[in-house]
């Protein structure tokens, strides 16, 4: 049977053979089972090749996770790199409204999410942040009544916005 490469990452590869897969680390072929079970045995020789420090989750109810957190959480635990993943955000978050509707109705109430100093309130040292944008502006957050903010450029009305705090 011919071997379709599902994913392959950091010189771990896992193939497909028909109902079961095949993974190879760095060439050598050291799993060869169910399709379920090569997904977890690639993602821990993935982590391990990549040296991946152990980073902390906290429990999210499902049903309000962010759906961002959600598509991440159901394509990590599921789908272990193999799905194809959707190009647009509409349709990024459809999807992961439709995982989210599945792992409610399979008593999946929580899911791990990974830790953020932002969320918790502040720390000391900043998190490492990836956001995909068009345009970035740093200023200083003055005083606006009760609440603080930043004057933005007037072509970013109506346009939506992310917002990091980059001091301590």
């Amino acid at each position: 049977m011919e071997e379709k490469v599902v994913v392959e990452r950091y010189g771990v590869k896992m193939v497909e053979l028909g109902e079961n897969a095949a993974v190879y680390v760095n060439g050598e072929r050291i799993f060869e089972g169910e399709f379920f079970e090569a997904g977890r045995v690639y993602t821990e020789k993935e982590r391990e090749a990549k040296k991946v420090e152990k980073k902390e989750y906290r429990q999210v109810p499902t049903a309000t996770a962010h759906w961002e957190d959600v598509l991440n959480y159901a394509i990590s635990m599921y789908d272990a790199g193999f799905h194809e993943y959707p190009d647009s955000e509409e349709a990024k978050r459809a999807l992961a409204e439709r995982y989210r509707k599945t792992m409610i109705e399979n008593g999946e109430t929580e899911i791990p999410v990974l830790k953020s100093v932002a969320a918790s309130g502040g720390g000391s040292s900043p998190d490492v942040l990836s956001i995909r944008g068009y345009e970035v502006v740093e200023k200083t957050v003055a005083a606006r009544g009760t609440s603080g903010g930043v004057y933005v450029p007037p072509s970013w009305i109506g346009k939506r916005v992310k917002i990091v705090r980059i001091d301590p």
